[in-house]
């Protein structure tokens, strides 16, 4: 079985609430396997929060190299530790 490699990303963008007025800004930082996955995970948890998946758009999606550079604790912990299933 080959093995993933699973890297960081920092996905940023904005949605727009029911009426179109307000622009809410987001920056999510998550582990996947690629670009298209990070997207699809920040969409569907974004959508969760009764927000139509048409409205959420993404503006960049930027893979982190430096684990210095990763704000969020959590994603941090589980990129700098060796997690063996």
């Amino acid at each position: 079985m080959p093995e993933l490699i699973v890297s960081t990303f920092r996905v940023s963008g904005f949605y727009r609430t029911r009426y179109g007025v307000n622009k809410n800004r987001f920056e999510k930082e998550l582990r996947a396997i690629g670009k298209d996955d990070a997207v699809t995970s920040v969409k569907r948890l974004i959508a969760s929060q009764k927000v139509k998946p048409s409205r959420i758009v993404i503006e960049s999606v930027e893979e982190i190299k430096n684990s210095d550079d990763i704000k969020s604790r959590v994603v941090k912990a589980f990129a700098v530790e060796k997690i063996r299933v």
